[in-house]
């Protein structure tokens, strides 16, 4: 069997070891234990899914030997399917690839489903591959020369014939559109956490599928464009990492030969209560990154200390983790300090996923099977026949995780609610939450009159994100403990195997309920304490009206100069 790994200057080298039996461990994956080979990123495993990566900033990606180069080159996202935040497969073993239209990381929401009973037709691409010697130039270089090809490739695009006759827009054709985005919390300062995306109208960007999609940062100022889209009906989401929640404007029309210009634009940070929240944990980003197992603590193999990690699940030993952060079977975090106990203050004392059976494959050289995980799991988890006190990793559950706290008496005063916000970046499983007591479950598949999936499964993938949930959970604050210095309890606790990967917790106390009913705001599931559960409704969304100006030819920037002066607005770069 041939493996590549990355040895530690980056480089890619090939060995070639024999296959054993009991060696592979899970779907693409293998133990290279006893083989001499590392994995990558510093494991002893190998997974295809080690190379996956967002598709937001992807522009093309390189493989190359000691004579020749191969560059997959994303010339065109348009048909991208599942918006920037959808992770796709860059390499399977040493094979370079196109992803345009995957269900990694998102089961079936991506899927493009036509309109049964109509006759219809989807061009995806264009893409290319480029094939070219080395040149005794390195990685980056080569890198750099993919990139750098693509104008010409897409300004080729226009006058294909083939591609034409089979429903390629050509640019003279497109529009373009400008955004100026107002924000009561202010734009982040890094770019990168502002993000507005064109998408299917009425639909969860992250389920788009049947048209096409765009995306751009948002300047400090809220201010962006994007040029060169295929006219037609389009939803605009806006959200920024650090905040909670998306806003979303449907029908925004954009026209060939014309820059739309959307009026009023506003993202709104979605806090259900005016005061600050009562705790929170982790950052709303839409990924476990800051949570232990999220993130690479040191560098290994060439990989920057604190960059994503990538690894299969079993280099984690779960219970053993939660062993060594001081409760056998569980994860406990103190959000404020409890009588003598201190806050936790760190988000790498809560694990990234919380699994409900960890018993990963581990090969296990004595009888060539993939069952080590039996001699290798914490005591407490182990059967008596390994050497434990437990039942064993295929059958044992843990307990429910648990965060404490206290309140003042002027935060009890300040409403009737308590709403504990949760940000889910995949999931498997349903959520239990108890709260001193009083139990709410979200279903993970949604209300009773909704039959859809939300799985994911970037848990058993080597990610950190798949399709993003943001779950809000209302409690009567009579449910709040009152003596001083009280323990206030929540609990979580899942119903499956992989369980649910978490982004990030708020708490408040708001005297207005969290219902989508009384906030308009439409993104997130709603669960009570009476057993109700309303879904988040992908199909609403704000309305906006627009303004259109000529593309800008010389004479029309000059048209869009004066536009936005006259509105008062800040004019942005042209390109």
């Amino acid at each position: 069997t041939l493996v590549p790994y990355y040895a530690a200057d980056g480089s890619p080298n090939f060995n070639t070891v024999m296959k054993q039996t009991g060696r592979n461990v899970q779907d693409a994956t293998d133990d290279l234990t006893g083989s001499g080979l590392p994995g990558n990123w510093g494991s002893n495993v190998y997974t295809k899914y080690d190379y996956s990566g967002y598709t937001q900033f992807l522009q093309a990606t390189t493989e190359y030997g000691s004579q020749y180069s191969v560059s997959a080159l994303f010339t065109s996202k348009d048909t991208m399917n599942g918006g920037p935040t959808k992770q796709n497969l860059e390499f399977t073993n040493n094979i370079s690839m196109i992803e345009f239209y995957s269900e990694h990381y998102g089961n079936s929401t991506y899927d493009y489903k036509p309109t049964q009973g109509a006759n219809s037709s989807k061009l995806f691409g264009p893409y290319a591959f480029r094939f070219t010697p080395t040149n005794s130039e390195n990685g980056a270089q080569l890198y750099s020369d993919a990139v750098n090809s693509m104008p010409a490739l897409q300004s080729a695009y226009d006058t294909d014939t083939q591609l034409i006759s089979n429903g390629y827009v050509t640019t003279n054709q497109r529009g373009s559109i400008q955004f100026n985005v107002t924000s009561p919390a202010g734009w982040s300062s890094n770019v990168n956490n502002n993000t507005v995306v064109l998408s299917d109208p009425n639909k969860n960007f992250q389920t788009t599928g049947a048209g096409y999609q765009y995306w751009n940062q948002l300047s400090t100022s809220g201010s962006s464009s994007i040029s060169n889209v295929v006219p037609g009906n389009y939803r605009v989401s806006l959200y920024q990492y650090g905040q909670w929640g998306e806003t979303r404007y449907d029908n925004v029309q954009v026209k060939g030969n014309q820059t739309a210009v959307p009026q009023n634009l506003k993202f709104t940070p979605e806090n259900f209560g005016t005061a600050a929240p009562i705790w929170t944990l982790g950052t709303p980003d839409r990924s476990s990154h800051e949570f232990l197992n999220g993130h690479n603590t040191s560098a290994t193999n060439g990989v920057v200390a604190g960059g994503d990690i990538r690894q299969y699940q079993g280099d984690s030993d779960f219970w053993a983790e939660e062993q060594t952060l001081g409760n056998p079977g569980k994860v406990v975090y103190y959000a404020t300090a409890v009588g003598s106990t201190p806050a936790t203050n760190d988000p790498n004392k809560w694990i990234a996923n919380q699994w409900r059976t960890f018993n990963p494959g581990l090969y296990d050289a004595a009888n060539s099977t993939t069952d080590n995980y039996s001699n290798t799991a914490p005591a407490y988890v182990r059967d008596a026949a390994h050497g434990g006190t437990g039942v064993g990793p295929g059958s044992y559950h843990g307990s429910p995780w648990e965060v404490h706290f206290t309140t003042t008496a002027a935060q009890r005063a300040l409403g009737q609610f308590v709403v504990l916000s949760i940000g889910l970046s995949s999931v498997e499983a349903a959520l239990t939450v108890v709260f001193n007591g009083h139990s709410e479950t979200w279903s993970n598949t949604g209300a009773a009159a909704t039959p859809i999936s939300v799985n994911t499964d970037a848990m058993t993938r080597s990610g950190e994100a798949g399709i993003y949930e943001f779950l809000a959970f209302q409690f009567p604050t009579s449910d709040l403990l009152t003596a001083t210095n009280a323990d206030n309890v929540f609990t979580f606790s899942v119903n499956t195997t992989d369980g649910v990967m978490y982004d990030a917790m708020r708490m408040e106390i708001t005297n207005t309920s969290a219902a989508p009913s009384s906030t308009n705001w439409h993104d997130y599931e709603f669960i009570t304490n009476t057993g109700s559960q309303i879904d988040a409704s992908d199909s609403l969304g704000l309305t906006t009206t627009e303004q259109f100006v000529p593309e800008p030819t010389s004479f029309a920037l000059l048209t869009i100069a004066a536009f936005f002066l006259s509105h008062n607005h800040r004019r942005p770069k042209q390109s």
